[in-house]
């Protein structure tokens, strides 16, 4: 197995949880302002990559905790296209 880079995973936005094997992502959001359609990403890859969960920070931004370490790709891939007119991104800001 090769060694995981937590550094580059945080500044990325996953931050490790103290489950073994899980992250949870920080999302910015800019200004707070979400459409319909990026909620529905979210809310997509919390239920089919977390165990569909989704905070809301106090800061305005949106975590989704329970993902697995083989399953970042993918979550990336899925939260690049979250929205035609307002990608999501994930936060180094931690």
């Amino acid at each position: 197995m090769a060694k995981i880079d937590y550094s580059a995973l945080k500044k990325g936005g996953f931050m490790r949880q103290k489950q073994k094997g899980y992250f949870s992502l920080r999302i910015q959001v800019v200004g707070g302002n979400l459409t319909s359609e990026n909620i529905r990403a979210v809310a997509d890859v919390a239920d089919k990559y977390g165990k569909g969960y989704v905070h809301m920070t106090s800061r305005q931004g949106v975590e989704i905790p329970f993902i697995n370490f083989e399953n970042i790709e993918e979550v990336r891939a899925e939260l690049a296209d979250g929205g035609k007119n307002c990608p999501l991104h994930s936060s180094g800001n931690v």
